[in-house]
């Protein structure tokens, strides 16, 4: 069985002789959760960063459901619901507006879960995204990640 994340001998540096990622090697399945723990620094936003494609390992290679993130991706990103801690959600826009985007970006897209993670999170649909609070603008983030039903969720700290 083909793993849905893998990663093989990844290597990576921003400065020419210092490597944030030095030969980095596993792989995730299907149903399996992984999460990366370490300090500050130490790769764990790089190494998400190159599973979707952002990035380009310097060295090794990446697989996402078999295919390079690099190569393919749209094919790739399609498949994956993503948040991270820096991402840029459009300030002037709605909640709705942001949510209708990705309703129309993902044709799988799951109208009950989206109207249950609303209400759970109190989010109303008329507010600005840049007049939510840096939590409340991650549950947006979180709602437009999983209401597509991805196969593979990457998290880098949404909270």
């Amino acid at each position: 069985m083909t793993p849905v994340l893998e990663f093989r001998n990844v290597s990576r540096s921003y400065k020419k002789g210092v490597p944030v990622l030095k030969g980095v090697s596993f792989s995730v399945g299907e149903g399996e959760i992984a999460g990366l723990l370490g300090r500050n620094a130490a790769g764990k936003t790089t190494l998400i960063h190159t599973a979707m494609g952002l990035l380009t390992p310097d060295g090794g290679s990446v697989r996402v459901f078999g295919l390079s993130p690099t190569e393919h991706p749209v094919e790739v990103k399609r498949r994956i619901g993503f948040v991270s801690e820096e991402q840029v959600l459009p300030p002037g826009s709605t909640v709705a507006e942001l949510i209708a985007f990705h309703r129309y970006l993902f044709a799988s897209w799951d109208e009950g879960l989206e109207r249950q993670l609303l209400e759970r999170f109190a989010l109303a649909r008329g507010s600005r995204i840049g007049k939510l609070s840096k939590g409340q603008a991650r549950q947006a983030a979180l709602v437009c990640a999983v209401c597509h039903r991805p196969e593979l969720l990457l998290l880098d700290e949404p909270a």
